[in-house]
């Protein structure tokens, strides 16, 4: 069971960080700038990195 939920949270942080930098392109395509609330977002994202880590290594032992 709680494999099954380590999963989910990294499947769960993988898709955030997908949707997180193609909306970052999008903006950076279409012009428009990229406000402190994205990057902001990029930065709580890599803080909670090496606690996805730790899971992930954990999930497989």
């Amino acid at each position: 069971m709680k494999n099954k939920f380590r999963q989910a949270v990294l499947f769960g942080y993988l898709c955030t960080c997908w949707l997180i930098f193609g909306y970052g392109i999008y903006q950076f395509i279409s012009g428009e700038s990229l406000g402190g609330e994205y990057i902001a977002s990029i930065v709580m994202m890599i803080a909670l990195l090496p606690g996805i880590l730790d899971m992930r290594q954990k999930s497989k032992a």
